[in-house]
């Protein structure tokens, strides 16, 4: 139906047409000279145009709902996008976002294969790992995903690129996905520069959906965002030169429990077992009511405890690798949260830096003090509330300089001051600073007063901790080669003299042959032989230790390789500590053939090794107090912890000695090696560093002993051997002189001797040489198909 009524001329005005004009009482007159009513919709048939960039947006009286591009509501994100560019290329990504945690996880698939990005923005890190190893870490800048240039922050809004001016264009039918119609909100930005490049004009058209669902963003979700750059060719025309299209999928504003802690790992980054600490925090219920079903809410009581961690502001998110919760079986009134934390990144890897020659007028208007090195300077600045986003050094000077804009940043080649410029774009180096080390969370966070709260039906309840305790593992401690066995001489063999060297051709590959040593009947094996013959195997293996191996004990053949044992597998490592006073006499051994010595030597207790002398030195069973600290020195004790068990917290009232400050590790080992002839230990003690230090307490007695009194003790555990308690072992003397370093003396004799003769330094260090660097050259290719062990001594899981 169409009817025609009478002309009329309308007056309109318009607020956006006035800030055009830039005149209060603008206006325009338009004459209307027919006018039909019609039951078309009209907006459906001429709908508006997105991606041009109108100067007038006709938003005044729209509905409330269209006044402002949607907002998001909630603090988490998930959502694949498919981003396509103007050379065709095809980008998925699928993003997880934590806004109150301040971290985020980009995994991507191209052509050119998929790798994972983990940001860390309260630090400024970016973390991408390629492949199943490969880690690299480097600051995070204004470019990193997600990060808002006004408050330096991440933030969902800048994620999905919605905090910049929207106004509503209108509904148009989405040709991304056909067959339903979408609501697009446009921005138009002048002058800004993307990814290093200045456009005159861009142009970005978000397009949304209406939906009823529960995770929207009042009453929209994403599906597509389209981008168009625009360069000036005239003073009233612009040219379009580049647009990307990114489609949004499996939209989503929570992270599922189960999968929030896969998302962000960043473990492979930090591999070396001394770079994480597991801690037991203790919480205790202050309610009246505790809730005996707490453990029912085990995700919920995880999220909770990490957020009161985090609010510390002292540890960042990525850096509590897991949590594990325990809930007491008779005690609902304690939780126990098992929580692993990596080291935190050095400055090098949080901030980017670079020397060049500063204008001297930017020291001059900058906040300049005097620092004594980099490391003062740094220092000076750590609990600075200034928002600066860059720090210099000038060495010839000694002048600190902080910078409050980057931007302010010049260099003068002939009269600037040469400096070391450190960057800080997030303005984050007061918070980096306040991170804690592994070494001081214990302390620092154990006098804080962390508490969490959570609600069962219409109750509250408040855990508060009450302690926290270390736990060791062997993981954590070693951090040492543990390859089962490495090669020593390449085109070298045993010679069989029936005395030391056994013979067998019933090997298949190298595996059988490593085997045949490491599980000999009387567990002497100290070096093999590998031989590969056009028609057989050969295998020989040694009670000789290889830095005792003699010329006349080995002979040439190009068809075979000897191996060392590695014992230093077998001893944990007590970093940065030295004996006060030593049993043996000074010797020089690499370190692996040091742990083979004193393996051998039935005396030796442990062993110091010293890295900058390459000295070796036996002692006698560990304590913390017959040691002090060392920069350059490590002390090695047996690895003795599979040897005994656990049998609970019921503890052996009657010990004979104590040791403060011990691991649980080292308080097994000097249990083990404690054989005097009026005492042997049988079990001990061992009560963890929770508030006051750690203690290890030796008993003759067990818990299984009749004769023994126990006690029941929440902290302290009690551990029992589980070797054969019958065998009697020496007694521990102390170690004045061995047998088995004569061979070494000898060599060190021979090395004095040569010095003043001229002829002993090429045998010296070619035997040296082939000591200390063991594993280097190739080796002939050998069959694994059945072997757990390759080549260089590793253990394998066989596919």
């Amino acid at each position: 139906m169409q009817k025609q009524t009478n002309s009329q001329t309308l007056l309109i005005f318009s607020k956006e047409i006035c800030k055009l004009k830039r005149e209060a009482n603008n206006h325009f007159v338009l004459d209307i000279n027919k006018q039909y009513l019609t039951d078309q919709e009209l907006d459906k048939i001429v709908p508006p145009t997105p991606g041009i960039g109108c100067p007038i947006y006709l938003t005044h009286g729209l509905p409330k709902q269209f006044s402002a591009v949607p907002l998001i509501t909630k603090n988490q994100i998930h959502f694949i996008s498919i981003e396509r560019g103007s050379e065709k290329s095809v980008t998925m990504n699928e993003i997880f976002g934590d806004e109150t945690n301040q971290i985020a996880s980009l995994k991507t698939r191209n052509q050119g294969g998929e790798s994972t990005t983990i940001i860390d923005y309260t630090l400024g890190i970016v973390y991408s790992l390629i492949g199943d190893h490969i880690c690299t870490i480097q600051p995070a800048d204004l470019s990193t995903l997600g990060i808002s240039v006004d408050d330096r922050r991440f933030g969902l809004a800048a994620l999905l690129g919605t905090n910049i001016l929207y106004k509503y264009l209108g509904q148009v039918f989405y040709k991304k996905r056909t067959g339903f119609q979408v609501d697009v909100w446009e921005a138009v930005e002048f002058g800004k520069t993307i990814d290093k490049k200045k456009y005159d004009k861009i142009v970005t058209t978000q397009y949304f959906v209406p939906t009823y669902a529960k995770e929207s963003m009042f009453g929209y979700i994403p599906v597509g965002t389209v981008t168009n750059f625009y360069n000036q060719v005239s003073s009233s025309h612009y040219q379009l030169t580049e647009s990307k299209y990114k489609e949004y999928h499996d939209f989503g504003l929570e992270i599922a429990d189960a999968e929030y802690e896969s998302r962000f790992q960043v473990n492979r980054c930090y591999p070396k077992p001394e770079s994480r600490k597991t801690l037991a925090f203790h919480f205790t219920c202050k309610d009246d009511y505790c809730d005996p079903n707490a453990n029912e809410k085990y995700y919920e009581i995880l999220d909770r405890i990490k957020g009161a961690i985090i609010r510390q502001d002292s540890i960042s998110s990525s850096r509590i690798s897991n949590i594990d919760l325990e809930f007491s079986a008779n005690k609902d009134s304690e939780i126990i949260a098992y929580i692993t934390f990596l080291e935190a990144p050095t400055i090098e890897y949080s901030f980017k830096s670079k020397e060049f020659y500063l204008t001297k007028s930017l020291i001059q208007k900058s906040r300049n003090f005097y620092a004594e090195n980099d490391e003062d300077c740094f220092k000076k600045n750590a609990n600075v509330a200034d928002k600066f986003e860059a720090i210099a050094y000038c060495a010839g000077t000694k002048t600190c300089v902080r910078i409050t804009s980057i931007n302010d940043i010049e260099e003068n080649w002939d009269h600037g001051s040469f400096c070391r410029v450190t960057y800080i774009p997030l303005r984050n180096f007061k918070r980096f600073n306040h991170e804690l080390p592994l070494d001081k969370i214990q302390d620092s966070l154990g006098s804080s007063k962390i508490s969490f709260n959570y609600i069962t039906g219409l109750k509250s309840m408040q855990y508060q901790l009450s302690q926290i305790i270390e736990t060791i593992s062997r993981k954590q401690e070693n951090g040492e080669d543990l390859r089962l066995f490495y090669p020593v001489y390449r085109q070298y063999k045993l010679i069989d003299n029936r005395d030391h060297v056994l013979v067998s051709s019933e090997v298949k590959n190298l595996g059988d042959c490593a085997r045949s040593c490491l599980h000999s009947v009387d567990n002497k094996c100290a070096t093999f032989a590998f031989c590969t013959y056009p028609d057989r195997m050969e295998c020989l293996t040694s009670t000789i230790p290889s830095l005792n191996m003699s010329d006349q004990q080995q002979s040439f053949d190009a068809s075979c390789s000897i191996y060392s044992v590695n014992n230093l597998k077998d001893y944990i490592k007590i970093p940065n500590r030295k004996f006060i006073s030593a049993s043996t006499i000074q010797t020089l051994s690499p370190k692996s053939h040091c742990a083979s010595l004193c393996s051998s030597n039935e005396q030796c207790k442990s062993f110091q090794f010293c890295f900058d002398d390459y000295s070796c030195i036996f002692n006698g069973p560990y304590t913390d107090s017959a040691s002090q600290y060392s920069t350059t020195c490590d002390i090695y004790i047996p690895d003795v912890t599979q040897k005994y068990s656990f049998t609970g917290k019921k503890i052996v009232s009657e010990t004979f000695h104590t040791e403060l400050n011990l691991t649980l590790n080292q308080c097994a080992a000097l249990c083990h090696d404690w054989n005097t002839i009026d005492e042997i230990c049988q079990s001990f003690n061992y009560c963890p560093k929770s508030k006051t230090e750690s203690s290890c307490n030796l008993s003759k007695y067990s818990v299984k002993d009749s004769a023994a009194e126990t006690t029941e003790s929440n902290i302290c555990h009690n551990y029992i051997k589980t070797e054969d308690r019958n065998v009697k072992k020496q007694p521990y003397k102390a170690v004045k002189d061995s047998n088995n370093l004569n061979v070494f003396v000898f060599i060190v004799l021979f090395f004095a001797l040569g010095l003043m003769t001229g002829f002993g330094t090429p045998f010296i260090y070619t035997k040296i040489k082939s000591l200390i660097s063991p594993s280097q050259g190739d080796e002939v290719p050998l069959e694994m198909k059945k072997s757990e062990i390759n080549e260089e001594g590793d253990e394998i899981t066989p596919v």
